[in-house]
Order: C-alpha cells, then sequence, then structure tokens
C-alpha cells in the first residue's frame, strides 16, 4: 500500500478510473430536474453553436423562458455549461424532424436539434459528465500534491498519503451525486475544475520562481490561471470565493511572502472584474423582468396563519384561499431567517458524515422554520463559532486543519444564504465545493492519528487505517452507485425523494405531475403494443389501460392536496391539480354527473392556476381551460341532452382559443340539434379551415350542408357542395389499412351520406349505385 502512495503517476490513473466507473450507471439514465431548463428544453442550445450568442448574452433561464428575464433573485449567468451543450447538440443531437419528415427550424431560420428522450443525446451528456468528473478528480490530486510539496519535500509519504486521501473521499462521496449523475451539475463540476486549475498554476509559478527559465515558464502559468479561474467564473459564481481560498491556500502552504501572495494573487482580479463586467450588463439591462416574489423561490416566506379557506367548488374536500392578496405571504423575522439557516448548517455537516438518505428537495417545507429556542439551532451556532474561531486563532501556525476549516467557510458562504438568499433552504450540490475542506480535514486527522500509533521512522500504524479506507470507500461507493439508479428521470428521483422530503411542496406537485403525465402518455403507447391484436383484445387492454391510469392520477390528488396546504397559490399545484381533475373527468366507465363533477373542479382550478399564473403559463392555462370547456360542453350536451348549456359552454371555449378546431366542430354539431343551420355551417366552416385534411370535419360540414338542404328548399344549391366533400372523404377512407377496425363503419357511415345526398338531388341511379355499395358492406342496413 504504501509503495502506491509514492507512485504518483499511477495513483492518478487510479482515481480517474474509479470516479468514472462508480457513475458509470448513469450512462443509461434520461434527463431529471434542472436538465429541462438548461438542456432540453433551451431553445438556445437546441441551435447547436449557433445558440451560443444568445447564451452569452442572456440569462441561463431566458432560453426556457423564451424571453429574457432574471428567473431567480439578482439572475444567473452560467454560459459556460450551455455553450459545452450547445456544441455537443451540434456534433452528437440529430436534427429535429416533424412528422413528414422534414427538418424543423425555428423562427430565426436556424435548424432545430432533437434532445428528447427518444435520442441518445442524454446519454452522451451522462458520458461527458463522468469524463469531466474524473478529470476533476485527476486535477485535484495532482494540486493537493503540488500544495504539500511547495513548503517541504522531505516527507513524501505524507503529501501523497493526503493527497490520495483526500481525493479519494472526495471521488466516491455520495452527496455528489446530484452533481454528477444530473447532467445540468456540469456547472459545478467545471466551476470547482477551473478553480482547482487556477490554483494549481499559482502553485507552479510558485514552484518554478528560482528557475532558470522563470520568465518563458511564468508567462505560461500566469495565462494559464488568469484563463482558468475565468472558466470558472463562467460556469457557476460560486468559483468567486477561490479569489480568497488561493491567497489562503499560499500562507499556509508555501513560505513566500505576503507581498509575494498579493503579486501572484492580483492578476486575478482581471478576469474576476471582466466576469463581473459581463454579469452586470447583462443580468442588469433596463427593463429587464423579474419573477414575482413566491415561496418555491423565496423559503423565507410565511404563510399568513389568519388565511382563509373555502370549497374549491361546493361539496369540494380541495380548498382555496378567500381573498388572497399581498400579506398572505410575508418575509418571516430575521431571527427566524438566521435560526433556519443555522440549522441547515447542522443538516449539510451531518450529510458530509453520513450521506444518508439524500434528497433533491430541501424546499418549504421540508425544512422546517427553526427559532434560536431549538437546541439542534444552539448546537450548530456554537460548533459553528468553535470551528470558526479556532480556525483565525492557528492561521499563524498555518495548520492544514484550520485551511479546511477556512475553505469551507469561504466556499460555503456564498450558498449559505446569509449574505443573500439563494432561492431554496439548502441543495446537496451546494455542497460540492465545500466538501474538499472536509475531506481534507478528515484525512490529515486520520494521518495524525496513524502516525501516532506508528513507532519512530515507521509507518506500521497505518495498517488498520488502510483497512478502514477500503470499507470507507467501498461503503460511498456503494451508496453513490445505488443512488445513480434514482437519478434515471423524474419519475423515479421524485418517487423516491418524496420519501424523504415529506414536508416538501415542490416534491408533492413535481411527483403528481410526473403522475397525470405518465397516465396521459400511458394510452398511445398502450395502442403501439397492441396494433396487432384482435378487436377483443384490444379493448380488453385498454380497459386495464384506463384503469391503470386512472389509478394512477387519482394517487396523484393526494399530493396535490398536500402541496396546497404548504403553498395555497402554487400555480404549479394548482395547473396539476387542474390537469388531474380533467383527465379523471374524461374517464368513460364513470356515471356523466361523477365526470361533470371533476370537468367543474378541474375549470374552478384552472382558475386558480390562472389567478396565480407565472411567467409563460398564460397561454397554457388558457388553452387548457378553453379545452375543459369544450369537455364539458361535449358531455352535458351528448350525455346528459342539455343543448343550451352545451353550446354556452362552448362558446366561452371558442372566446379562450378561437383556433381550435375542435370546438367549432362540435359548436358546429351542438347547433345542428336545435335546428339552426346557419350557424351550424358558419362553425363547421371554421372548423374546416383550421384544419382542411381532417376527414371527420369535412364529413360534419356536408352532414350540415344537407340538413339544411333538406330543412329548406332554398338551400339545395348546397347539394353538391356536399356531394363533392362527401366523395372526397370516401376516397381517403378507402385508402385506410384493411385492419383498421373504424375502416368499414366509416365508409358506411359515408356511403350512407352520399346515398342520401343523391336522394335529395333526385339522382336516383346514382342514389342506388351507393345504396348497393353500403348493403355489400351491411346486408341489414335499410332494414326496420
Amino acid at each position: 500500500m504504501k509503495q502506491f502512495f509514492l507512485h504518483p503517476k499511477k495513483a492518478q490513473w487510479f482515481i480517474f478510473v474509479l470516479a468514472v466507473l462508480i457513475y458509470a450507471n448513469t450512462i443509461p439514465n434520461k434527463w431529471a430536474i434542472d436538465d429541462s431548463v438548461i438542456v432540453q428544453h433551451n431553445s438556445f442550445v437546441k441551435k447547436g453553436v449557433s445558440g451560443i450568442p444568445d447564451i452569452l448574452s442572456k440569462d441561463a433561464f431566458a432560453g426556457f423562458y423564451g424571453n429574457d428575464i432574471n428567473a431567480v433573485a439578482g439572475g444567473r449567468y452560467r454560459p459556460l455549461t450551455p455553450i459545452v451543450f450547445a456544441a455537443q447538440a451540434e456534433v452528437f443531437a440529430p436534427t429535429k424532424k416533424d412528422e413528414n419528415q422534414k427538418i424543423e427550424k425555428d423562427k430565426e431560420g436556424y435548424k432545430i436539434k432533437d434532445l428528447s428522450e427518444k435520442t441518445w443525446f442524454a446519454n452522451i451528456l451522462h458520458f461527458f459528465n463522468i469524463l469531466w468528473y474524473g478529470l476533476l478528480c485527476l486535477v485535484l490530486y495532482r494540486t493537493l500534491l503540488l500544495l504539500f510539496s511547495i513548503k517541504s519535500k522531505e516527507n513524501v509519504f505524507k503529501k501523497n498519503f493526503i493527497a490520495l486521501g483526500t481525493t479519494l473521499l472526495f471521488a466516491v462521496h455520495p452527496l455528489h451525486t446530484e452533481a454528477v449523475a444530473n447532467v445540468k451539475g456540469l456547472d459545478e463540476i467545471l466551476a470547482l475544475l477551473g478553480a482547482l486549475a487556477s490554483l494549481y498554476c499559482v502553485l507552479k509559478l510558485v514552484e518554478i520562481k528560482n528557475e532558470s527559465n522563470e520568465g518563458t515558464s511564468k508567462l505560461k502559468w500566469q495565462l494559464g490561471a488568469v484563463a482558468s479561474f475565468f472558466a470558472a467564473l463562467m460556469a457557476k459564481e460560486s468559483a468567486v470565493t477561490f479569489i480568497a481560498v488561493i491567497p489562503i491556500a499560499l500562507w499556509f502552504f508555501s513560505e513566500v511572502s505576503l507581498k509575494t501572495i498579493f503579486k501572484l494573487t492580483v492578476p486575478l482580479l482581471l478576469p474576476l472584474v471582466l466576469f463581473l463586467g459581463i454579469r452586470n450588463a447583462v443580468l442588469h439591462q433596463p427593463n429587464k423582468g423579474e419573477i414575482a416574489e413566491e415561496l418555491m423561490n423565496d423559503p423565507f416566506l410565511v404563510l399568513d396563519p389568519q388565511s382563509k379557506y373555502e370549497p374549491l367548488i361546493e361539496g369540494s374536500s380541495i380548498k382555496k384561499l378567500v381573498e388572497p392578496n399581498a400579506n398572505t405571504f410575508t418575509q418571516m423575522p430575521y431571527s427566524n431567517k438566521l435560526a433556519t439557516n443555522f440549522y441547515t448548517y447542522t443538516v449539510y455537516l451531518k450529510l458530509l458524515v453520513a450521506p444518508y438518505p439524500l434528497t433533491t428537495d430541501y424546499y418549504p417545507r421540508h425544512i422546517e422554520i427553526k427559532s434560536f429556542s431549538d437546541i439542534s439551532v444552539l448546537f450548530s451556532v456554537l460548533l459553528h463559532l468553535f470551528l470558526f474561531i479556532w480556525a483565525l486563532f492557528h492561521i499563524h501556525k498555518r495548520n492544514s486543519i484550520a485551511f479546511g476549516i477556512l475553505y469551507y467557510f469561504i466556499t460555503f458562504s456564498i450558498v449559505s444564504n446569509l449574505f443573500f438568499p439563494i432561492g431554496t433552504n439548502m441543495a446537496e450540490r451546494f455542497m460540492f465545493m465545500p466538501s474538499l475542506g472536509f475531506c481534507l480535514i478528515v484525512v490529515y486527522l486520520v494521518y495524525q492519528l496513524g502516525s501516532k500509533w506508528s513507532k519512530p521512522n515507521e509507518i506500521n500504524g497505518f495498517s488498520a487505517i488502510y483497512k478502514s479506507a477500503v470499507v470507507v470507500v467501498l461503503v460511498f461507493s456503494g451508496l453513490t452507485i445505488n443512488r445513480n439508479f434514482d437519478w434515471k428521470d423524474n419519475f423515479t428521483l421524485f418517487s423516491k425523494d418524496v420519501l424523504v422530503s415529506k414536508n416538501s411542496g415542490k416534491i408533492q406537485t413535481d411527483l403528481a405531475g410526473e403522475m397525470i403525465n405518465k397516465a396521459i402518455t400511458m394510452q398511445s403507447v398502450k395502442e403501439k403494443e397492441i396494433e396487432d391484436w384482435t378487436l377483443e383484445e384490444k379493448l380488453e387492454a385498454l380497459k386495464e389501460n384506463q384503469y391503470e391510469r386512472m389509478e394512477l392520477v387519482k394517487g396523484a390528488i393526494p399530493l396535490l392536496k398536500k402541496s396546497l396546504e404548504v403553498h395555497p397559490m402554487s400555480n404549479a399545484a394548482w395547473l396539476q391539480m387542474a390537469n388531474g381533475q380533467h383527465f379523471l373527468g374524461q374517464i368513460e366507465d364513470n356515471e356523466p354527473k361523477v365526470n361533470l363533477t371533476y370537468l367543474h373542479t378541474a375549470l374552478a382550478a384552472y382558475d386558480q392556476a390562472y389567478y396565480y399564473r407565472g411567467r409563460r403559463m398564460d397561454s397554457t392555462i388558457v388553452k387548457y381551460k378553453a379545452i375543459c370547456l369544450m369537455d364539458i360542453g361535449k358531455l352535458i350536451g351528448q350525455k346528459l341532452g342539455d343543448i343550451p348549456g352545451a353550446i354556452a359552454s362552448l362558446e366561452k371555449a371558442k372566446a379562450l382559443s378561437p383556433k381550435n378546431a375542435e370546438i367549432y366542430l362540435l359548436l358546429g354539431t351542438a347547433y345542428s340539434m336545435i335546428n339552426d343551420y346557419e350557424k351550424t355551417i358558419e362553425n363547421c366552416l371554421k372548423s374546416v379551415s383550421l384544419r382542411s385534411n381532417d376527414r371527420d370535419t369535412k364529413q360534419n360540414l356536408a352532414v350540415a350542408y344537407q340538413q339544411y338542404a333538406f330543412a329548406n328548399a332554398t338551400k339545395r344549391n348546397l347539394l353538391p357542395l356536399a356531394e363533392k366533400m362527401l366523395l372526397d372523404v370516401y376516397k381517403e377512407e378507402k385508402k385506410l389499412d384493411d385492419n383498421d377496425v373504424t375502416k368499414k363503419d366509416a365508409m358506411i357511415r359515408t356511403l350512407d351520406l352520399i346515398y342520401k345526398n343523391y336522394t335529395i338531388q333526385g339522382k336516383m341511379d346514382k342514389a342506388n349505385e351507393y345504396k348497393k355499395e353500403v348493403l355489400n358492406l351491411n346486408p341489414n342496413a335499410y332494414r326496420n
């Protein structure tokens, strides 16, 4: 084992391979959580390299939201990783094509890349993520070796032990799964990689200061330090903390003077000032929008305890706020905010020591509101004050543990919620950079323990430590590998993490949304599976499928109720509640009145979603509400026989969604039921204009013409129009596949309409010709 520690080249590749292997099972995974925002549905990334100018000039979320806004407080400017993704999309992602295999382009004429889960693109990015992580661990090891070599080179074993041990613990730590198993987490990896590379370059400047080729070497490493630090900043703002970490590292581990440290650090101000200037110019443009303050972007808001509730609709168990206003949610007292923060600091330390269970969701109220009367908060305050004061008192001794503590506090400060809000109570990815300080402290303490156990000039006391280290590496690797499976996709991840974050309002909504979406897509998936089955087998399979889908959606409703208890003004929760109720209102086996209740509940929930709507949600909610009104109209017209009520509902739907052809078609049918043929034709014509190639739409217009002609002899001129349309429909139906179970009934209906058309026109030869065709298909068609 000792010999292994003394061979850095072998050790570095061992580290690289280990880091890659423990995350290799992420390669089959698809997109999860923020991947949709940063990659999958990011319009700039979808353009490939053509999207890079937009990435560089706009907020990190602009490509998802469709306009340049600051989606979270202060905005986010992290262009490096989206640029990497765009370049990878250019090379590895196929060009998106429509159903006619025509290449799709955006409004500016750029080809759109297909980043859907149907492609291999997500898997390719997961593969690259683990390569980046392996490279990060390799660079970390080389940097630590150099760091412990600058001041003293006589204790080779010590520097190799600490460098390798720290890197191994960092590489296998399960807390890093959110950064590595999530494609979007590349920003964390590149930020730390660039920051460490910058530190490495500065350390090389110290190392070569007395060499004869100092001039050439200094320039190379100076440029490397500046470029690496700039890249780190462009990956994620958290790298800014290394402007303090690097000089402190030089103080602790080198013998250079303060003046030299200052000279070595000053050049790094150039990329920092440049980055801050660009960031400010991009994020603080005039008239730039901000997403409104709300609980899931600000966990320090509290719900007014005097808030009143009422049923969403009469008799409903779903509750809504009565007269919500600007004071329904207000900022909690600063003392509670500070106490809650200190509580999360202890949770972080617990996860560093015992990283189980893990979760992606620490949103309200997974982390409860705390006060300084809570013993856990007081313990956290005392612990962190002790660590900070102890580290300060040991700065002059240049103690490595003190450096680890200061590194931890400095890198953690930017995500601590202490100086500015970060949009959530905490997140495991926020420990990615600070955890290095923890790993260094642990390994240094272990080294000291092994030294005490060893005899003078020997290292035999490390035998038990090696065995323990193997156990820790195996256990942490096992936890990491197991956690990677949870990151398969959103449904898998949320299903696992909701068991941990039981009181979070966000994950309840997220899982419910995935359940509802899965239920919606299950039917089309099942229909493809049973294409070659008999009609009876298909009907039975679809009936079972409908039951499974219904149970899935019913399971989502309690999750949404719980979410709304935490955040009754949540646009996302209300929208998913509406979608779930809407789905249940279309189950054919339900009683019509049961479905009507579901649909009215959905309609009321859509109103709530619209009232609390977020950015980009206006048109989506209006579209869904229009469909809900359409389904209400269809239900009360067809099942309950209330034609005036159906027309009223459909007219409301038309007003909300004037380009929905189905609404006009149903309106045409409804008006025909009350013999208002002019409005029937008006709506049917509009429907045909919106979807001119749809057979059912053309057939309904033809029927409207015939009905009007039959009812009013002065309108017989409409019959030839109906005739032409029906003949076109029949021609299309004949082309249908013979295995299509709907083909025969469709042809019989159309032939019968043609027969009646010719009869009214008095063209009996033609009428009899088509009557025979009907009888050929159904001999009993005209028997009383």
